[in-house]
């Protein structure tokens, strides 16, 4: 009850703050006018790199101490919409330790997940992540610090206030391996977070 209250609380903070601030509007007569064709101009872009290792593991005299076949895959994708929005994919996926059916599944409760996938995209001053998300609010508070889930930033050089937002799991649980299969096994609570952070900036001045 009282994680939905402060949600809600900033919600509504953020709307206050939101109508305060000088709006920008557009005229909607040029969109009566304006042909499909020059909407779709720019098309559909899609830019990036995709990186693949593979490993081969083999022991003569004693027993193997990691599976005979790893892969290691990355990548970095960027699309672009019309020219509009941007929408950069970035992902990691191996068969290190625990195989997993997609990358927001935890097939094994015994360690600590691998494979990574996360959605950033982007509008003008506003950008969502989806996934494993990694926001910065300072460098002492989540610099970069990596959970599954969603988190918003706002900041436009048109506009004095930006925000960022984050919810998510910090931190999966791992239960503990009282058959000692796993070399990797450290067991841990699930955590959950979530944060916001508002800021105000006129020229030098800066207030967060």
């Amino acid at each position: 009850m009282k994680k939905h209250l402060f949600v809600k609380t900033i919600l509504i903070g953020l709307l206050g703050i939101w109508i305060t601030q000088p709006g920008q509007g557009q005229n909607l007569d040029q969109l009566a006018t304006m042909k499909p064709s020059s909407f779709f101009k720019e098309g559909v872009k899609i830019t990036g790199n995709i990186v693949a290792n593979h490993l081969f593991y083999s022991a003569s005299g004693i027993d193997d101490r990691r599976t005979p076949f790893n892969f290691f895959y990355t990548g970095n994708l960027n699309v672009n919409l019309f020219g509009k929005i941007n929408m950069p994919v970035t992902f990691s996926y191996s068969n290190q330790n625990v195989t997993f059916s997609q990358p927001f599944s935890q097939a094994n409760p015994f360690t600590q997940p691998f494979n990574r996938l996360v959605l950033r995209p982007t509008y003008k001053g506003l950008t969502l992540h989806l996934g494993t998300c990694a926001l910065t609010f300072s460098p002492y508070t989540v610099s970069g610090y990596r959970y599954k889930g969603v988190g918003m930033e706002y900041k436009s050089p048109k506009q004095p206030v930006y925000f960022s937002l984050l919810y998510g799991t910090l931190q999966p649980a791992v239960l503990v391996d009282t058959s000692y299969q796993y070399q990797n096994n450290r067991p841990s609570y699930k955590r959950i977070g979530m944060g916001i952070k508002l800021g105000y900036k006129h020229q030098q001045d800066v207030a967060e």
